[in-house]
Order: C-alpha cells, then sequence, then structure tokens
C-alpha cells in the first residue's frame, strides 16, 4: 500500500508534533502521527482549545494495514466530505419513501431519523429541519421524472418524442412518490409559486425543446413554441393531478393517455 510522507522543504524533517504543527492548518499539511498510531478520522475537523492552533482529535489506534501510512488534511477532508454527500443521499432516500406512504403531515422527523440510523444534529446540519428535507426529496424526485420522461421520449422523431414523453408522465403521475409528494403535498408544503418554478425548472425545457423541434418541420409558427410549451405543460399537470386524485385508477389513467393523444394530434397536425 502506497505511503503518504511529508517532509519541510527547508530542513527535510518530517512534521512532528513541533512548531510545524502549531503553524495555521494550510492544505496538504501531514497530520501527526503518536507512537506510530494515526489519529481518528472523526474528531479531525476543529482546533483545539488550547489557542496555538493545534488539531483537536482523540486518538485510538488504528488497523495495522493503515500504520506508517500519513494522510494528509486534504486527503482527510475529502473523505470526511464523500461520508457527509452519504449521509445527505440516505436521508433523501428515506425521507422519499416514508413521505410517499405516509404523507408530509404523517411522516416524523423522529421517524426519519430512526430508519436512517443517524443523529438529530446530522439532519439538522445538511436540512435545518423538516420542510427543508422535504425540499430536498421534492428536486430529487423530480430530477428522477425528467430522466425517465426523456429516456421514452428518446426518439428521433420530435412528434413521436412528444407523444411518448407525455405518456410517460402520465403512468408515473400514479407512482406513490409521484402522486404524493409532486402532486398532493408539494404545493401546500412548499407553496404553489416555488412548486411551479421547480415544474417549470424540469418540465418545461424539456417541452421547449422537442416543441421547437418540431416547429422547425413546418407544424406551427415557431414563435408560438415556448407558448405551446406553457399550455402543454399546464394541460399535462392538470391530467395528472387528476390522477392524482384518483389513486392511479388504471381506467382514468388510459383515458388521459387518449385524450393526450388527440390533443397533441391537434397541436402537431399530427
Amino acid at each position: 500500500m502506497a505511503c503518504w510522507r511529508a517532509f519541510n522543504e527547508r530542513s527535510g524533517e518530517r512534521y512532528g508534533l513541533g512548531q510545524a504543527d502549531r503553524d495555521q492548518r494550510r492544505p496538504g499539511r501531514v497530520l501527526p502521527e503518536i507512537d506510530g498510531r494515526l489519529p481518528q478520522l472523526e474528531a479531525l475537523a476543529f482546533p483545539a482549545d488550547s489557542g496555538r492552533g493545534e488539531f483537536a482529535y482523540t486518538h485510538k489506534p488504528t488497523s495495522s494495514r493503515f500504520r506508517g501510512c500519513r494522510p494528509t488534511v486534504g486527503m482527510l477532508g475529502r473523505i470526511m466530505s464523500s461520508r457527509g454527500q452519504g449521509t445527505r443521499e440516505r436521508l433523501v432516500g428515506i425521507a422519499a419513501h416514508l413521505f410517499a406512504e405516509h404523507g408530509y403531515e404523517g411522516t416524523s422527523i423522529e421517524a426519519v431519523l430512526r430508519q436512517a440510523e443517524v443523529s438529530r444534529g446530522a439532519l439538522y446540519h445538511h436540512f435545518g429541519g423538516k420542510e427543508p428535507l422535504f425540499e430536498a426529496v421534492l428536486e430529487h424526485v423530480e430530477a428522477d421524472i425528467a430522466r425517465k420522461v426523456t429516456a421514452a421520449a428518446n426518439d428521433k422523431d420530435p412528434v413521436d418524442a412528444l407523444r411518448a414523453g407525455c405518456r410517460a408522465w402520465i403512468r408515473l403521475a400514479a407512482a406513490p412518490a409521484v402522486r404524493r409528494i409532486v402532486l398532493i403535498d408539494a404545493p401546500a408544503v412548499v407553496g404553489w409559486q416555488q412548486w411551479r418554478e421547480i415544474e417549470e425548472r424540469y418540465a418545461l425545457g424539456l417541452l421547449k425543446s422537442v416543441l421547437h423541434a418540431i416547429a422547425e418541420q413546418g407544424r406551427f409558427p415557431t414563435d408560438r413554441a415556448d407558448l405551446f410549451a406553457h399550455m402543454l405543460l399546464a394541460s399535462m399537470n392538470e391530467i395528472a393531478l387528476l390522477i392524482a386524485r384518483a389513486d392511479g385508477d388504471e381506467h382514468i389513467i388510459q383515458q388521459s393517455e387518449a385524450a393526450a393523444d388527440e390533443l397533441l394530434a391537434r397541436l402537431v397536425h399530427a
């Protein structure tokens, strides 16, 4: 296993517990090693109260496979950042499952903490509370919807792509996470205006792109593409809300698909 060593550029002496460790922290500086053991990673983030600029950490032996290797501050920062991102993703994933199953009001912070097996401090470090956590979940679900709609609309012909994308959205509206988080709870939790902004950020761009491609085929004037995109987004969201209120009834879904097909056929003269 490769070992990381740091040497003082002027004297060639390896950093130990002398004056070099009392200098201000700087990128790439090697953390001291005591009695051949490495400090525990979790406690490296904060300066000591000694006022000398030293690192505060507890000291526990590590596995013998890591002895002799000296991680730098930058390396440990990346490790801790990766762990923090992992914690954030785990919280979002578990919260998404709970919000989809029980709704926003029926999901407590305690339930999220219990399933995620993290401390309250860790959750509040990433989100600050239940509502910011819901907003992160909403963004996650919206991004997933956009990926799935894009994948379904992966067709060379823009008219076929538009039809496939709209059908995919209608089917996704019946999914528990989409129905409960995006269509039922989101307008009430984050407010109608913010919900509309999120919807437009993910869906409106896709619609504008494909409608401009259809306009270039001469099916309607190009200066109407953006307006048609707003109109179509509103129509498809109303259909999705209808499906959500019907608890994903298959008959309603099929009627919605047929109505969407007819609307698109009239729009693009296909």
